[in-house]
């Protein structure tokens, strides 16, 4: 759906997701919560701490599972 209305990057994994934003800048940043090798929130975190480009860009962690939402 997205990519119909904007200009979408996909990574496979937290680390992926860590780099990219370490080189580009972006509107938003949506991370899966279970993305293998480093999860959505630990990405968040790191994109937060270390991206001068994307220090202050929204970024959503989602989750399909929705028993983590009860345990958040």
């Amino acid at each position: 759906l997205l990519t119909n209305l904007a200009t979408v990057t996909t990574v496979l994994n937290g680390e992926e997701a860590v780099a990219a934003c370490n080189s580009k800048r972006f509107a938003a940043i949506f991370l899966d919560l279970q993305m293998p090798q480093m999860g959505g929130l630990e990405a968040a975190s790191r994109i937060r701490h270390t991206s001068l480009l994307n220090r202050n860009t929204p970024i959503a962690v989602i989750s399909a599972n929705s028993s983590d939402l009860q345990s958040a």
